[in-house]
């Protein structure tokens, strides 16, 4: 049955004789015509003729031409005292009002039908949106699948649903589905867009310059057997502002924008196997409390797609991988999170989302496979090198402030800190080893002084400072004892020895002197540190820590040799005085 409306305050006179459409007269006083209470042209809508005592209630259909109104099915009448369904044998002076029906649900400038069973539309690419959609047939069959929707949302669905069936071929109009259906009972998806669910290529929904397939404003859909895809501009599948999208079997095609964005509180639900045969901006695109959830399918790509963006992106929202596998392969970045945003992949890993690239975090963003101790990539294949984790620019995501690589030498792992601040070049500053070893390949050379000192005795050991020699530094102020340098002059032991330490060849010899003897002559002259044995291991949040024992005690480490030289000096200025001293005696 097609739609009725209902028109307010019509009420005209009609010259026509006879049981065919009635021709629509001037207005009675104090009511309008149908085009002054803004009839549209083939529209439905019901009616009443009054001549004389009989009257008929009907459903006909308005036309500008004339005007007419067509008596198509006579709801009730009432003819010489005899009540039924014929039509009244109009004399010439009967009068025609827009009247409501009891029957129907009664809305704002329109009639629904109440379903009293499931609904199906049919869209066909040789149908006619002047059809009525309930047959598979050209002569029956809607030509667009928005005129099936705004078919299904002229209903009262009274707890039942509706499926749009639609043919194969290609279908190129942006449909749109907003607001909460009338009857729709909790537990059931009211609208149903179905293609072909066996090959969705058989049934292509392309669109340019818009979206495939918007739902909003609290609107429920879902959508199976479709390949789609948008040219210029435009997402496959946008929900948004409270709508909701489920997905079927679908193939998703090459897109302008991404494949499935939710923002606003929109919310798309992924519950059959799905192909991804061509690229976009993102497969997957959540944003500002949203949810997008994959679950329980297989996600199949073939022909290597590219994402020019991200396969995933997510901003302020969430997307869950649950029970999901891939299989082939894509191009592009894996994911990028940030400003709150989360991604769950229970158990995929960083790198088991598409992508050939690296994924990103920065403000605040969260996936459920990295922690403190993870890497963004796990490179396992000696000789290999890989970008394991990279910081970005706050304000300037695609700018990197700081990137980790993560090499595999066979016997260790190593990782290389590269700094920058352009997009262009970065700096090689440090390298951390397996084996605790830290490097500093970025470090400066300077001729002019030692200006650094690594600080054994700090806790953790070696923290680096800057050995300063101003007197804003210093207080109490004195000339040095000289004695005290003629001490360390007299008892230092010179010695020749070979290296124990890991760092050093075997094979050389070196000379120096031993930190414990220097100790005992001038402890100042020698950097303090624990031994390995003053500290205990912890285990804190995975993570192991050293803990210095409450009973520790410092010991020599290293001789500080440029303190020597200050020492040397006063001590060769006492024997140059000493000299000149002798020098002008013997002069007399």
């Amino acid at each position: 049955m097609a739609t009725v409306y209902l028109l307010d305050s019509v009420k005209v006179a009609t010259p026509t004789t006879g049981t065919g459409s009635v021709t629509v007269g001037a207005a009675e006083p104090g009511y309008l015509t149908p085009a002054e209470a803004g009839a549209v042209d083939g529209r439905v809508y019901t009616w009443r003729l009054d001549d004389g005592d009989d009257f008929e209630i009907f459903v006909g259909t308005y036309s500008s031409t004339g005007p007419t109104v067509s008596r198509d099915t006579v709801l009730v009448s009432k003819i010489s005292g005899t009540a039924g369904t014929s039509k009244i044998n109009l004399s010439g002076t009967a009068k025609l009002s827009a009247v409501p029906v009891a029957d129907y649900v009664v809305t704002p400038r329109q009639i629904r039908e109440k379903l009293t069973a499931n609904r199906t539309y049919y869209v066909r690419t040789d149908g006619n949106d002047n059809n009525t959609g309930l047959t598979d047939s050209p002569g029956g069959a809607f030509k667009t699948i928005q005129r099936a929707v705004d078919a299904a949302y002229a209903l009262d669905l009274n707890g039942y649903a509706v499926t749009i069936q639609v043919g194969a071929g290609t279908f190129t109009g942006q449909v749109s589905v907003s607001g909460g259906m009338v009857g729709h009972r909790g537990g059931v998806v009211p609208l149903t867009i179905r293609g072909d669910t066996t090959t969705p290529a058989n049934c292509v929904w392309s669109v340019t310059g818009n979206n495939c397939l918007s739902v909003t404003q609290g609107a429920v859909v879902h959508v199976e057997g479709f390949k789609f895809s948008t040219a210029t501009s435009g997402d496959c599948l946008i929900a948004s502002q409270g709508g909701i999208i489920t997905v079927g079997k679908v193939e998703y095609g090459a897109c302008a924008a991404f494949h499935k964005e939710a923002t606003a509180g929109g919310h798309i639900r992924s519950v059959g196997n799905y192909t991804i045969s061509g690229g976009a901006v993102a497969h997957e695109h959540c944003t500002s409390g949203s949810y997008i959830l994959n679950l329980s399918i297989e996600i199949t790509l073939t022909g290597t797609p590219n994402f020019s963006g991200f396969y995933v992106g997510v901003n302020a929202a969430y997307v869950e991988y649950a029970g999901v596998t891939f299989s082939g392969s894509a191009t592009g970045k894996r994911f990028l999170v940030h400003q709150g945003g989360a991604i769950q992949s229970n158990g995929l890993g960083v790198a088991g989302l598409p992508g050939n690239v690296y994924g990103e975090l920065y403000g605040g963003g969260w996936y459920d496979d990295i922690t403190s101790s993870a890497t963004l990539e796990n490179n396992t294949t000696p000789g290999n090198s890989s970008l394991a984790m990279q910081f970005l620019w706050a304000g300037a995501p695609t700018l990197w402030a700081m990137k980790f690589y993560q090499t595999h030498t066979g016997s260790s792992i190593v990782y290389d800190v590269y700094t920058h601040n352009n997009s262009t070049t970065g700096t090689h500053a440090q390298r951390w080893d397996s084996d605790g070893s830290i490097f500093f390949p970025a470090v400066g050379t300077t001729a002019s002084g030692a200006n650094a000192v690594l600080d054994t005795g700090s806790s953790p050991s070696r923290k680096l400072l800057v050995s300063s020699s101003s007197i804003r530094y210093k207080t109490d102020v004195e000339p040095l004892d000289t004695e005290i340098a003629a001490r360390v002059v007299r008892d230092a032991r010179p010695v020749w020895y070979r290296s124990t330490a890991p760092a050093d060849r075997k094979d050389w010899s070196w000379y120096g002197l031993i930190a414990e003897e220097v100790a005992e002559i001038d402890p100042r002259l020698v950097r303090w540190t624990y031994r390995d044995s003053d500290y205990e291991e912890t285990i804190e949040g995975g993570v192991v820590r050293r803990i210095l024992k409450p009973d520790a005690q410092l010991v020599p480490d290293g001789v500080q040799y440029d303190r020597l030289a200050v020492l040397l000096l006063a001590h060769v200025q006492v024997l140059e005085k000493r000299l000149a001293a002798l020098e002008a005696a013997g002069s007399r």
